[in-house]
């Protein structure tokens, strides 16, 4: 039994609205599978923003979810988030290769334990921002990014775009 203000009694009430509502049981199982689809790629983008880019200004979390957001949209990554940001190279079991992934936070062989709820409250507004269509101009085109202090291979290939906080963004464009 669900006690009155918990957060199962408000999904089980929003869940019978939903069914009450939309026309069939059938679409409505695809609506409810859509949110939970898109609420799973906005913790999938809090995580990210969290972190790869906690303590860093608020534009620079931005810059970040939008480099991600980014490569969604680019036909060289995969189409979701989850995807993109949890993209490298795995064991058998499942498990990421230590340092062999697209974004260091997802296979540095740390567990991804949020410990600061206000920098994650502030991930999470970025997230949502994103999620709304702000973006950053300046890293319009830039699909990688890296802490200042590592030079990954590719740093001198791509043409860099900005520095904001402690990541240079960079786009796909070549140098010569």
């Amino acid at each position: 039994m669900y006690g009155k203000g918990s957060m199962q009694y408000y999904m089980k009430i929003l869940i019978s609205i939903s069914l009450l509502i939309l026309p069939t049981t059938a679409h409505a199982i695809a609506e409810l599978e859509m949110r939970g689809f898109l609420d799973k790629q906005m913790i999938c983008m809090a995580e990210a923003i969290y972190f790869e880019s906690r303590g860093e200004p608020f534009t620079g979390q931005l810059a970040v979810g939008q480099v991600i957001l980014q490569r969604v949209a680019s036909p060289l990554f995969p189409d979701d988030v989850c995807s993109v940001v949890h993209q490298g190279r795995v064991h058998a079991s499942g498990h990421p290769v230590k340092h062999k992934c697209e974004f260091s936070y997802w296979c540095d062989g740390k567990p991804e334990e949020v410990t600061d709820s206000v920098a994650y409250h502030d991930a999470l507004s970025a997230a949502s921002l994103l999620s709304e269509g702000v973006e950053i101009f300046s890293v319009k085109k830039a699909l990688h990014y890296h802490a200042i202090y590592v030079r990954p291979f590719w740093s001198h290939t791509y043409k860099r775009l900005t520095q904001i906080g402690k990541h240079i963004f960079y786009s796909r464009e070549r140098i010569n």
